[in-house]
Parts: structure tokens; C-alpha cells; sequence
């Protein structure tokens, strides 16, 4: 067993709670998917589609921890009359072998929230700081097709209040970029920016940064039209614009993120199971 192997070992032992991917960023990725997926195309066979997802999703979200007791083990906290820190835990698998690692108790979950919530702040407070620019989308839900058209642009010369829940769609996908790539961002610095947990910083950086172009779009779209060059935002628009759209995206991120974390689990952990 090389050093490699040692290190991704170490890793999954001491993030195993956290990279128990199924657990909440599968389910809930499969919602915001579904809800995008029938907000674009609201038919009756998608809105039973979508109630029969959400409720497997929260009923597998009940159940998944005894998943993993049972599939990879669990992890207990060893007292400290033992001789041991009280900052160390264990990894035991059905079979009665155990792997020991030393990590901090302190969950990372507040650091994640916090940065989360500065920048779902930041985007109100930029928007209302520069110049914007209102997308206006066809949301009626009677031709779904038609809201794959080009968005309707209104570049103001200050920032202005939306007038109608189609123009409140646009900034709330916007939003929806910022809290989603800051929280990938986030883990990625949170796992000491390993390369194996790359994709939270590919996800991350994508999301954050079609956060940050709706919020100076007004500014960019100005100097595309002064370039003569404003043909190119129709490629970039539709995301902006689409609230199913940027469901789409999050939840698909939220999934192929939880399913990577469990992967690694399985490759690591599974086995190891088999040895003992």
C-alpha cells in the first residue's frame, strides 16, 4: 500500500460523515432538478413525476444513514476515559475492524452557511449599486417552448426594482448561482483544496461566475453593444434569464457532487470491508 493510498484512506476516515453524498446532496439535487424540469414543462405526467420524487427523495433522506451503517460501517466517537483525545473517531465495519483517525469535532456546516449568506447579501447589494439590466421571460406556462426564445433586455441607468414575478425570475436563478457556487467554493477550501475534490471547485467557480456576470450584465452587455459585438450574449442570456434553467443546473450539480463524494467512499472503504 503506497503513501497515495494511505492519504485517500486517512481522507474518507475522516470525512466519512461528510462524503455521505447520498444522503442529502443526491436527494436534494434530485428535487431541484425535478422542479426545474416541471416548472419549464408543467404537464400532469411531470407534476406526478415530480410529487413521486420529492417524496422518495425525503423518505431515502430518512432512511439513508441506516444505508450506510449497514453498507460501510460507522462511525463513533471514542471516550475519552480510553486514553484517547476526545476529538478522535472511529470507522468500525460490520466485521469488527476498525480504522482510527484524529479530526476536530467542529462542524463545518457553520463556516458553509456563512459564506453562503454573505453572498446571496452581495448579489442584492451589487444590484442595487450598479447599473442592471431587466430579463424579462415568457413564464406563463401556456406555450413552455416559447420561454427557449432570446429573453427581452432592458438596460437601465440605475438600478431598478422588478415590476412582475417574470422579472423577479431572472434575479432569483441569479441568486440561486451565488448560494450554489459559493457552496461548492466553500468545500473546496473546507477540503484543504484537494485534487481528488476538484469538482467542487469546477462546479463552484462555473456557478459563481454566472452569478457574477447577471449581477454586471447591465455594464457588460453596454460594452458588447458599443464592440458591435452583442450578438455573442444570446449564448449566455438564457441561463441568466430562466429560473427551470438555473434549477437545472444546481440540482444537476448538487447531484454529480453527492454522487462523486459517495464514490469515493465506495472505492475506498468497500474493500476493506471485503478484508476484514
Amino acid at each position: 500500500m503506497n503513501a497515495q493510498n494511505l492519504d485517500r484512506i486517512h481522507f474518507v476516515t475522516q470525512h466519512f460523515n461528510d462524503l455521505q453524498g447520498l444522503r442529502i446532496l443526491v436527494p436534494v439535487g434530485l428535487i431541484t432538478l425535478s422542479q426545474g424540469v416541471m416548472s419549464f414543462y408543467p404537464a400532469w405526467p411531470l407534476l406526478v413525476l415530480y410529487a413521486v420524487t420529492v417524496l422518495g427523495s425525503l423518505t431515502w433522506m430518512l432512511r439513508s444513514g441506516r444505508y450506510y451503517r449497514r453498507t460501510f460501517g460507522e462511525v463513533e466517537q471514542r471516550r475519552e476515559e480510553l486514553g484517547m483525545e476526545g476529538s478522535s473517531l472511529s470507522i468500525y465495519s460490520p466485521a469488527g475492524a476498525a480504522l482510527s483517525v484524529r479530526t476536530p469535532l467542529v462542524k463545518p456546516a457553520v463556516r458553509v452557511l456563512g459564506w453562503t449568506a454573505v453572498a446571496f447579501a452581495l448579489v442584492f447589494l451589487l444590484r442595487a449599486a450598479i447599473p442592471s439590466a431587466i430579463l424579462t421571460t415568457d413564464g406563463s406556462g401556456v406555450d413552455p417552448w416559447v420561454q427557449l426564445h432570446p429573453p427581452v433586455v432592458v438596460i437601465t441607468d440605475g438600478p431598478e426594482m422588478p415590476r412582475s414575478l417574470s422579472d423577479l425570475k431572472p434575479i432569483l436563478g441569479q441568486s440561486m448561482y451565488a448560494i450554489f457556487g459559493t457552496l461548492f467554493l466553500t468545500m473546496w477550501f473546507l477540503w484543504k483544496r484537494r485534487l481528488p475534490q476538484i469538482y467542487y471547485l469546477v462546479m463552484g467557480a462555473l456557478l459563481l461566475g454566472l452569478a457574477v456576470l447577471g449581477v454586471f450584465l447591465g455594464p457588460i452587455l453596454s460594452k458588447l453593444w458599443e464592440l458591435k459585438i452583442i450578438g455573442i450574449a444570446r449564448f449566455f442570456l438564457p441561463p441568466l434569464a430562466h429560473l427551470w434553467l438555473a434549477q437545472i443546473l444546481c440540482g444537476a450539480s448538487l447531484l454529480l457532487a453527492g454522487l462523486l463524494d459517495h464514490w469515493q467512499i465506495a472505492r475506498v472503504l468497500r474493500p476493506m470491508r471485503e478484508e476484514a
